[in-house]
């Protein structure tokens, strides 16, 4: 007995030794060589505009949230020069969106009618952004800056985003067919706002320039990505966009005389009116005057996405860092 009890121990012991020395060189092929890898991403958006709650809390945690909590995809290639620095390419297009109505319980809260959620929720403008994006990234993993490091070769690692992207936006404000005062049913559309100027962008009068749907930004992230074996990965990636415009969600200064419309937009005055001031559907007495603040122009929008990410490694000839 004792001797089949020695025998099960070593056994066990070689086993245990023989399978902790496989582990180890495979951990040593999880860290990447220098080499290519494609990549998706899955996931969903935020838009941090003047429509919407004034602060994040608030943003996550209102009734309407997942109303507009909207979808972003891509495609992206990575080029791994060292471990711990790798270059990415990728393209992105997706939906962010936002609405005034995500402060209705603020509003309800509120002990002034002047209090910040309610003069927003009376404001009753919402919007959906579509964006088409190219981006360069660099990817820094902390953890693998040297082989000697145990963190190095563990199958978990984090890692920070920077870079810059170029992108095209669309943006589009609801639109219900139907006048004040006026009785019977309504038409709920999505109509462009680039084209209506709803706040005199261009126009000589108010001296605000007209702004393009070409733009640039500044993407800063965070993620985590999981080796599955040598070849595939699993993350989760968290990327904000600082912008350089202040019209992602058509919202940045204030209330125009309508009249220049009738001006600029002779076939669309009567649009451009609807969509400039939508107060009238929750109180038709609330009719904002030229020069009133529709929104702030003291800060850029900004545009965030949360993702699933999964990419492939290719196999790749390069000899390992650590060797």
């Amino acid at each position: 007995m004792r001797n089949k009890i020695i025998n099960h121990i070593c056994t066990t012991f070689v086993v245990l030794s023989i399978a902790y020395t496989a582990q180890a060189q495979l951990d040593y092929e999880y860290i990447e060589r220098k080499g290519w890898s494609l990549g998706i991403n899955v996931g969903n958006s935020e838009l941090w505009g003047d429509i919407g709650t004034k602060s994040p809390i608030a943003h996550f945690t209102n009734g309407e949230y997942t109303k507009n909590t909207m979808p972003f995809v891509g495609l992206y290639t990575r080029y791994v020069l060292d471990p711990s620095f790798v270059i990415r390419t990728g393209i992105n297009y997706g939906t962010v969106a936002a609405s005034d109505k995500m402060n209705a319980d603020l509003a309800k809260k509120a002990e002034k009618y002047e209090d910040d959620a309610v003069q927003r929720f009376q404001r009753n403008l919402d919007v959906r952004v579509n964006i088409w994006e190219a981006n360069l990234l660099f990817e820094v993993n902390p953890f693998r800056f040297s082989h000697i490091s145990r963190m190095a070769h563990r199958h978990f690692q984090p890692y920070l985003l920077f870079g810059i992207t170029g992108y095209h936006f669309q943006s589009k404000g609801r639109y219900i067919n139907k006048v004040p005062g006026a009785a019977g049913s309504s038409n709920e559309q999505w109509i462009n706002l680039y084209n209506l100027h709803i706040e005199g962008d261009g126009f000589a009068e108010t001296g605000v320039k007209a702004y393009k749907q070409w733009q640039m930004a500044i993407p800063l992230g965070i993620g985590g990505k999981w080796d599955l074996s040598p070849k595939f990965a699993i993350g989760l990636e968290f990327q904000y966009r600082y912008c350089f415009t202040d019209y992602l969600d058509g919202v940045s200064g204030k209330y125009i005389d309508p009249k220049l419309y009738d001006k600029y937009l002779p076939q669309d005055a009567n649009l451009a009116r609807a969509m400039s001031d939508k107060s009238w559907e929750l109180d038709p007495s609330n009719i904002h005057v030229p020069g009133q603040m529709r929104g702030s122009n003291k800060g850029k929008d900004a545009y965030s996405t949360l993702s699933i990410t999964f990419f492939y490694k290719f196999k790749s000839r390069a000899m390992p860092w650590w060797l």
